[in-house]
């Protein structure tokens, strides 16, 4: 009876307290999206229209970090929630699942990818260096930015 009380009220408190970093890991995590969000856009554009297969499966790639971060976003908020008696250890699971269908999409997307690279071998298709540069020097740029930044 009461130790089984003690023990949740005991988690309980420990657990909202680990809560009060999250406003920090929330604005990382947002600010990792929308850059991230940003650069898929730019290589979903310049691929599509260059038709560099390079930029397009990057731009899928950058898909599965945007839905993750996404999903990470949403699981801290959902964890975030006050714990009851019913769900003692909160809602940390969503962080699993959610990297669980991370993975999957990116299985299923690999293999979209290698289907598509193998059917250009009998197919080629003549790419501008030009569009790949820009991206190229978006994503220099970007990192240059971020690492001097201080």
């Amino acid at each position: 009876g009461a130790g089984h009380t003690h023990h949740h009220q005991h988690y309980l408190q420990h657990h909202q307290a680990g809560v009060a970093i999250r406003p920090r890991q929330r604005r990382a995590l947002t600010i990792s999206l929308l850059i991230s969000l940003f650069m898929m856009l730019v290589e979903s554009v310049v691929g599509w229209v260059s038709g560099s297969l390079m930029l397009l499966s990057d731009a899928i790639h950058m898909l599965s970090h945007v839905l993750a971060i996404g999903v990470g976003l949403l699981a801290l908020r959902l964890a975030a929630q006050p714990c009851g008696e019913h769900l003692p250890f909160g809602l940390y699971r969503l962080e699993v699942l959610g990297a669980l269908l991370n993975g999957l999409g990116l299985a299923g997307v690999s293999g979209w990818i290698i289907y598509e690279g193998v059917e250009r071998l009998g197919n080629p298709v003549t790419i501008s260096g030009n569009e790949i540069a820009l991206v190229a020097g978006l994503w220099l740029g970007g990192a240059v930015y971020f690492m001097f930044r201080g």
